[in-house]
């Protein structure tokens, strides 16, 4: 049951990126200058037809696969890729491929999506709810006695609530730039509001808390099972490493997306703190995995927890099992995006609102283990 839920939702997801990249190819001049230009009252330049016609018919395929308007214009996250950016930019390609999950779409901006969370879209209505198992199996199974009788073999089951968030970026920038832009403007223009966008799922998905009108963080989640340095915190070791390992496989058996997540300054630590005596470094010079995992480095996990008498100069250190993870989109994988030209003009500004409705949460918490007494100097 669980699988076929999941299965129903991705395989939606699939359908509206391929949907979306198909018309992206077709119509190779998407530009965001250009959307912004043809929804100013005043203009600053002659429109580009062929560009307009892009952004109209990607706002088509996201209205039509998810049943939603914008209150602006739809701009897929698809659109927004800067691989490659040239004037003829389409749907966003891999070693000539189209992408073919939305995952690949957003994993160069996000460390918790390229450390393996399951990425959905077109969710409509209110919570979304999934089911999962209370066990760290999804099914129970016993021996039958000789009679044919069943023992109770009956795994219970409990709802997971995926809450949709609402994340707005709020860019402004002068009309003389907007006439002048040139690919490099519009190359900035997409990093900046992907990147923003990305970033604020990241921090919500680490440190997020509802009661701030975020999704709840890995990190402020009741029942996170933690891993402790001591009681004031302390350098990180190899032990830690492999409890923080066991205390997700001890729970939930397999790892299917095992990855570690940590601020720069843990890695640092991690990079010149050996094993033991005589043993190699925790994290050793080649490549970014840690104990055969991969690892990701995020601005978002903190550096300023408390622990004892360290007070604010303790950082956090993440292992999980990433695809229990659960970022979805309500309405497609896009943001609605407005053009105020009005508020500002006064000031020759011109003001983008860039909003998407967004929740985060875990299936299984136990999936997850966390250290917040990290000290790393």
């Amino acid at each position: 049951m669980i699988t076929q839920h999941m299965r129903a939702l991705r395989q939606g997801s699939t359908r509206e990126l391929k949907a979306i990249q198909a018309a992206l190819q077709k119509e190779r001049a998407f530009s965001l200058v250009e959307l912004i230009n043809s929804r100013l009252p005043n203009p600053v330049r002659g429109f580009d037809s062929k560009a307009l016609d892009a952004v109209s018919e990607a706002d088509r395929v996201c209205r039509e696969t998810s049943n939603q308007v914008a209150n602006g214009t739809w701009v897929p996250f698809s659109a927004l890729q800067v691989r490659d950016l040239n004037t003829t930019t389409g749907a966003p390609l891999v070693n000539g491929k189209m992408l073919d999950v939305l995952e690949d779409v957003l994993r160069p901006a996000s460390a918790i999506v390229a450390a393996g969370a399951t990425v959905i879209s077109g969710i409509q209505g209110g919570n979304l709810i999934l089911p999962a198992a209370d066990a760290a199996l999804d099914a129970s199974a016993l021996w039958i006695d000789g009679e044919g009788s069943y023992g109770n073999a009956e795994p219970s089951y409990r709802q997971i609530t995926v809450t949709p968030k609402t994340i707005a970026v709020e860019l402004r920038f002068s009309r003389m730039l907007l006439r002048n832009a040139n690919i490099d403007f519009e190359m900035a223009l997409r990093r900046e509001i992907v990147l923003s966008f990305m970033g604020q799922i990241d921090k919500a998905a680490l440190i997020g808390d509802s009661g701030n009108h975020q999704p709840d963080g890995l990190l402020t989640l009741a029942g996170t099972p933690l891993v402790e340095a001591g009681t004031n915190g302390g350098a990180p070791t190899w032990q830690h490493v492999v409890d923080l390992e066991h205390a997700v496989a001890a729970a939930n058996g397999d790892i299917k997306a095992g990855a570690f997540l940590m601020n720069a300054a843990v890695q640092r630590k991690l990079r010149t703190t050996q094993r033991a005596a005589g043993l190699d470094f925790i994290m050793n010079g080649e490549g970014a995995g840690l104990a055969g995992y991969t690892s990701r480095v995020s601005q978002h996990v903190p550096s300023n927890l408390t622990k004892g008498t360290s007070s604010g100069i303790c950082s956090a250190l993440l292992f999980g099992d990433f695809a229990q993870l659960i970022v979805g989109f309500w309405g497609p994988a896009a943001i609605d995006f407005i053009v105020d030209g009005v508020t500002q003009a006064k000031d020759g500004f011109v003001r983008i609102v860039a909003r998407a409705d967004v929740g985060v949460a875990p299936r299984n918490i136990g999936a997850f283990a966390v250290m917040k007494d990290v000290l790393t100097s």
